[in-house]
């Protein structure tokens, strides 16, 4: 369903002109430092990291957080020939495109394993046409 300009999906959501935590705290930041004649952002900074030194783990684990941010799977497209054959011959082609390293081990796994579903199926739809062709026998 399509929105018009200017309307929102969510009507309990934030209103217009509340503003956001972040900028909230920007903004005590900036205000405690004129107040104070320091940098807040600064010595907040420094506490956590002499904390984090001194063995507080929540400091250690925001800190690293920041450093090294939790790995996101990037999922790319794959161009990949399989050709025309059967599906033991794509199964054959991805495999063979593992050690091209053409793709990696984690999409050929995905793959073979979607071609293991492919067959269950054509397994499944044959024996159900075969069930049905052999009470049909009269």
């Amino acid at each position: 369903m399509a929105y018009k300009k200017g309307e929102t999906g969510n009507k309990a959501g934030r209103k217009t002109g509340i503003p956001n935590k972040r900028n909230v705290m920007a903004n005590a930041l900036i205000k405690y430092s004129e107040d104070n004649d320091i940098d807040a952002k600064q010595a907040v900074l420094s506490r956590i990291i002499d904390d984090a030194i001194n063995g507080d783990s929540v400091s250690q684990k925001l800190i690293l957080e920041r450093l090294e941010p939790a790995y996101k799977t990037v999922i790319k497209p794959i161009e990949l020939s399989l050709g025309d054959g059967d599906l033991f011959d794509k199964a054959e082609a991805i495999i063979d495109s593992i050690s091209k390293g053409i793709i990696n081990i984690d999409d050929a796994s995905t793959l073979l394993s979607s071609l293991t579903d492919i067959l269950k199926m054509k397994d499944s739809i044959s024996n159900e046409k075969f069930k049905s062709e052999l009470f049909s026998i009269d």
